[in-house]
């Protein structure tokens, strides 16, 4: 008969297998069902599809976590009773552990389901999925310093120097001792995970100046409040949209800019959760672009009506003269593929009204799009504002995310202008951020006196 730990050996091992071949299968075997959809359903069935894609990715990912924090109950220089003592809370933890990483994993799916199964169940699995996401980055994070270890210490040269890491104090116990590793591991995901919970919806304003050649603001210069990844809906409630409403109305600007992924769900569930925002037409000037997450789930075209309706200038393709500048909206780089007819990312339609001459200032969510501009359209362009790559949101992505993405967060160099890109105004998913990067910018067109 298998033992527990051989029976988990031979599930990891299958599940596993199936998980690869669901990763390779399933593309193939959603594509039809996705394009059989009408309309709008085009673009909710492909963001269900990715789901289930990443889902799966992300079950490996589980296995990686429980093999590497399971190794606590492996130590071979116990006795006879901690052994039996260990294998009892072997067992436990291995529920614990499991139960965790389901509950985290629900998030994702619970985005779909009606809103009677909403609130409470979604916080929690939410809150769970952020404290997932930062074990996860920990845990490899040791793993990567424990293999580099390993390797170093197998080549002669380099072993005495191991060895002497090895009998310093603290130092050698953070390296070597994997029980130690994983008391630290839980600490530090706790701690960061509460730090950036507690910061999540910590609203900063910031501050930015962009010079522009040839700068025609009537006013010789022009202040923007640049907001963008709302993502109301979810674990984003009215008190969080009312805190950032709060703060844009103690702000001297003059026009306000919400450049995509302000919600989360179907207007029908969440249009409420909104309505902080609907003050802002009446004091400043306010654009709406679309993000990615507008297609996600129900009809982006009835938000797009109800800014409309709330006096919200919604910028699909098209611009507006205000004090001398034309700002220029784009829907988003995915619009092409949410199933809505004759929908799709369009610069130089957008900015053909532009006054010949005039500055223009570009709302588009993805950073990514200016790649997607002409060179000829991109000549015309002085400003690009964005958002979308929440900087990556927890401290143990933005390795990653900062290496995968042409442009992160900050002020960067397009040819003849500038791209700023923000980490976005609140968070997605988890309620979690790091710390002071729940941002407002105050953008500051000025002209270039150089």
């Amino acid at each position: 008969m298998l033992s527990m730990r051989e029976a988990l050996s031979s599930t990891k091992c299958c599940v596993i297998l199936l998980a690869v071949i669901g990763f390779i299968v399933t593309p193939r075997l959603s594509g039809s069902w996705v394009s059989s959809g009408e309309g709008h359903e085009i673009g909710n069935r492909r963001r269900f599809a990715a789901v289930v894609e990443m889902e799966i990715f992300l079950l490996l990912c589980n296995f990686f976590i429980y093999s590497q924090l399971m190794l606590y109950f492996d130590a071979d220089d116990r006795d006879k009773y901690d052994k039996r003592f260990a294998a009892k809370y072997r067992k436990r933890a291995s529920i614990v552990l499991i139960v965790f990483m389901i509950a985290a994993q629900m998030v994702y799916f619970l985005y779909f389901a009606p809103s009677l199964f909403q609130g409470i169940l979604f916080d929690i699995c939410a809150f769970l999925s952020g404290v997932w996401t930062n074990l996860l980055g920990i845990v490899a994070g040791f793993f990567i310093v424990n293999t580099v270890v390993y390797v170093i210490y197998t080549i002669p040269r380099t072993r005495v120097a191991v060895s002497k890491i090895e009998n310093t104090a603290y130092i050698g116990s953070l390296v070597f001792d994997r029980r130690y590793q994983i008391k630290i591991i839980l600490i530090i995901t706790s701690i960061m995970s509460l730090l950036m919970w507690f910061g999540s919806d910590k609203i900063v304003v910031k501050h930015v100046t962009i010079p522009i050649k040839n700068f025609t603001g009537s006013n010789r210069s022009f202040k923007i409040a640049l907001v963008s990844d709302i993502h109301a809906g979810a674990s984003v409630y009215r008190e969080q949209v009312s805190k950032v409403a709060d703060k844009l109305l103690d702000l001297h600007v003059d026009a306000v800019a919400l450049v995509g992924d302000m919600v989360d769900g179907p207007l029908i569930d969440i249009e409420d959760r909104l309505i902080p925002f609907w003050i802002l037409p009446y004091r400043y000037r306010t654009y709406f672009v679309s993000g990615n997450h507008e297609y996600y789930y129900g009809n982006a075209m009835e938000w797009f009506r109800e800014y409309d309706r709330r006096r919200v200038r919604v910028l699909d393709n098209k611009c507006d003269m205000f004090h001398g500048i034309c700002f220029v909206g784009v829907n988003d780089f995915s619009s092409g593929n949410s199933g809505i007819r004759g929908h799709n990312m369009n610069l130089t339609e957008a900015m053909q009204n532009c006054s010949e001459g005039s500055s223009r200032v570009v709302l588009s969510h993805n950073p990514a799009s200016v790649k997607s501009f002409s060179a000829e359209d991109l000549e015309k362009v002085d400003v690009v504002l964005s958002g979308h790559t929440h900087a990556g949101q927890y401290y143990v992505l933005v390795p990653i995310v900062s290496w995968l993405l042409p442009y992160f967060h900050g002020l960067y160099d397009i040819g003849h202008g500038k791209l700023f890109v923000s980490a976005g105004t609140l968070y997605q998913g988890a309620p979690m951020k790091m710390l002071w990067m729940s941002e407002i910018w105050v953008v500051h067109l000025v002209k270039d006196k150089s």
